[in-house]
């Protein structure tokens, strides 16, 4: 039997041309020529009526649904396997209900029903495809409610967006990963695992940069020299375990202390190294007496001789006035107001000037 000649459906798809331009003729039954034309579709189409019985499937939905013609005929549609929605909220009645409450008058003219609404349906086999169902409600017939349901496949695509989704989340899982070891690698590098502070390698890497702004802004900044008195001693009578106890104690104030402020460097062995921006020698002087009179008052007891060790400290402190031409200068600085702050008794505060300046130091003076 030869085929009808149609022209191509336009952009607005398959559903609205069928709707528009032939549907809206008066019939009985599905014409067998609207069969064949139906059947030229690559997407899958029903025809039911108000009760829900399928008055023609295309060829195509009996493809996506994996049975054949007669099985669907005089079918209700609501006793296909659909494994995702109640009866009373598949699209089809939906359209019915809306349909009637809004008491349609207007012939010929196909509703719309908004976007497509996915749906899953079990074949024979007991595999499950994904399908994007659209209903429209065709007026003006002598069937009345008849209604058009276009059917697409929609499982291959929605599997791939699924895979890409979860691909994304595990590409956002790696990076996060990654974030969080590349911290844990920075840590390692940069923080002196048994203080908590920063170390050396970081305050090498760090004052540079505090320099550079200092001289840019015009700000000040200040370095401060701490050492641990008589440190040597402590691990000498009572212990190695004991010196790391004190030098955590000594640690843990000194970073309480400028956690707002500054950054700790343990800058080595019980020597730490505190770089403060935007104070003058002044401000941080006085902050340094302050964090002096707060170490005296520390005391670590010994575990082993159930000794308690009184713990002082001797601070350096010098800012960039002082006449430095670069960072390094500067905490060379520091380095030799410490020397001076141990020369003088320990557990003083010693800022940089002349007399710092022009004294020699011997590394005993430590």
């Amino acid at each position: 039997m030869a085929r009808s000649t149609i022209d191509s459906p336009p952009r607005g798809g398959y559903l609205s041309w069928l709707s528009e331009r032939i549907l809206p003729k008066r019939f009985v039954a599905v014409p067998i020529e609207l069969g064949e034309v139906l059947d030229r579709f690559p997407e899958g189409f029903l025809i039911i009526d108000g009760r829900f019985r399928i008055l023609f499937a295309n060829e195509a939905i009996c493809q996506i649904l994996g049975v054949s013609r007669d099985h669907l005929d005089g079918r209700s549609v609501d006793s296909l396997k659909w494994c995702t929605s109640m009866p009373r909220n598949r699209p089809w009645h939906e359209v019915l209900h809306t349909s009637r409450l809004a008491n349609v008058t207007t012939h010929g003219i196909p509703i719309a029903v908004g976007d497509e609404q996915l749906m899953v349906f079990e074949r024979g086999d007991r595999s499950r495809r994904l399908l994007a169902i659209t209903v429209r409600e065709i007026t003006g017939l002598s069937i009345p409610d008849v209604m058009v349901i276009s059917v697409r496949d929609a499982t291959v695509a929605e599997t791939y967006r699924a895979e890409m989704e979860d691909l994304l989340a595990r590409v956002r899982r790696s990076r996060e990963e990654a974030q969080q070891c590349n911290e844990q690698l920075r840590q390692l590098v940069t923080q002196d695992a048994l203080t908590g502070c920063e170390n050396r390698r970081s305050l090498d890497e760090k004052a540079e940069s505090l320099w550079n702004t200092s001289t840019n802004e015009g700000k000040p900044l200040t370095c401060m020299m701490f050492d641990i008195d008589h440190f040597k001693s402590v691990n000498d009578n009572f212990g190695h375990a004991t010196g790391d106890d004190v030098l955590r104690c000594v640690a843990s104030s000194l970073r309480h202390t400028f956690a707002n402020v500054g950054q700790v460097y343990r800058y080595g062995g019980e020597e730490f190294c505190v770089m403060l921006p935007d104070h003058d020698l002044n401000e941080s002087r006085s902050i340094a007496e302050k964090v002096r009179s707060t170490v005296s008052h520390l005391s670590v007891p010994c575990p082993t001789t159930n000794e308690v060790i009184q713990v002082t400290v001797s601070i350096g402190v010098v800012d960039r006035k002082a006449g430095a031409m670069t960072v390094a200068e500067m905490i060379d600085q520091a380095d030799k107001c410490l020397y001076m702050a141990k020369r003088n008794g320990r557990n003083c505060v010693v800022p940089y000037g002349p007399e710092v300046a022009s004294a020699k130091f011997r590394s005993t003076d430590r």
